[in-house]
């Protein structure tokens, strides 16, 4: 159960010299991309997050007012308000507004990644830049068509795979196929994760129109995609407690709360999103392995007695020096030799 001293970290620095040299790596990356697609790419926002509460800030009024108009995507799911789906605002950076729309967006990302923002729930309106050689009216099908995805014997479901923090979550998730099929006629598309760094998925070899939409996706995998939010919240939460320190990136982050969360629900019956969310917290704060330790697999199981609610009810009864000890125990112990001493903390 011993932890790799190989963990990717990152630093939190929210200056403004800081945040002027990310803005400025992001900004040489991203006009490097539109340089290998002739200068034209679109940048894709989410309305939901300005159309009705935040239209006079800055990039929201750039681009109500941007000619041509933005094209919406028109997704349509009985769960959904179709008004609200993601726009493709075409890019050419010849145009000295279009580069300044690009610089814009950059500084929103980056803004929007900071963890005050991430808590407050206020949604990431910059869902990414996207290249491609078909039309924006196929681009926009495609995005609206992949949106709802197909069960076998169930309702089809909404898969917000445009918000930057859901795709980078289920991303894991698929096999190379999907992939290809979720991008489409897209051969690009860059985001921005919960650290502000710039993500490329990449289509160039399989980028076609496509005139059926289905992912293959069964029921079991919509099930470990919808873990998306809980392990967001969880990773919001643990920016926060390391505000200002070094911690663990999201690319990190995430395949320790997937492998986690499939060990616990394959062992207990826990799949309510507040069990799963402190669950995926724990992983982060604690070790990525927590759930193997004798003492957690005895609260889960309900062999100490309590067996009522899920994982945070049965763990919320653990102090801060237990944590401490389960913590000890996992980075330097066989999960079968836990000391004496130990056992009588927890």
């Amino acid at each position: 159960m011993t932890e790799a001293n190989t963990q990717m970290t990152v630093d939190y620095d929210f200056s403004p010299e800081a945040e002027t040299r990310q803005k400025t790596g992001l900004l040489a990356d991203l006009r490097t991309a539109f340089t290998q697609h002739d200068e034209h790419g679109f940048l894709l926002v989410d309305p939901a997050v300005f159309l009705d509460t935040r239209q006079e800030e800055r990039l929201p009024a750039a681009i109500l007012n941007h000619q041509p108009a933005a094209t919406p995507t028109q997704i349509k799911h009985h769960r959904f308000e179709s008004r609200y789906s993601p726009w493709l605002i075409p890019l050419d950076m010849s145009r000295s507004e279009d580069a300044e729309l690009l610089a814009l967006s950059i500084t929103q990302a980056l803004r929007e990644a900071e963890p005050t923002e991430l808590m407050a729930g206020r949604g990431r309106m910059v869902c990414g830049w996207l290249f491609s050689a078909s039309p924006v009216s196929a681009i926009a099908q495609h995005i609206s068509m992949t949106a709802v995805q197909p069960v076998s014997f169930e309702q089809p479901v909404m898969l917000r795979f445009y918000d930057p923090a859901v795709n980078n979550a289920f991303w894991p998730l698929l096999d190379n196929w999907q992939r290809s099929r979720l991008l489409g006629p897209i051969t690009d598309w860059y985001l921005t994760d919960g650290d502000g760094q710039l993500l490329h998925r990449d289509n160039t070899q399989s980028a076609r129109v496509q005139y059926t939409f289905s992912l293959g996706l069964t029921a079991e995998k919509v099930e470990k995609m919808s873990w998306s939010g809980p392990m967001n919240r969880a990773l919001r939460r643990y920016r926060q407690a390391h505000r200002n320190q070094l911690r663990r990136t999201e690319l990190e982050s995430l395949p320790i709360m997937l492998a986690l969360l499939r060990r616990v629900t394959a062992r207990y019956p826990f799949n309510a999103v507040k069990s799963l969310e402190a669950c995926a917290l724990h992983g982060l704060l604690y070790h990525p392995e927590i759930d193997l330790h004798p003492r957690i697999q005895s609260l889960l199981s309900g062999e100490r007695g309590n067996s009522a609610g899920g994982y945070a009810a049965r763990t919320a009864g653990l102090t801060a020096e237990a944590w401490s000890a389960l913590v000890h125990d996992c980075c330097h112990l066989s999960p079968a030799i836990i000391s004496l001493e130990n056992q009588e903390i927890l």
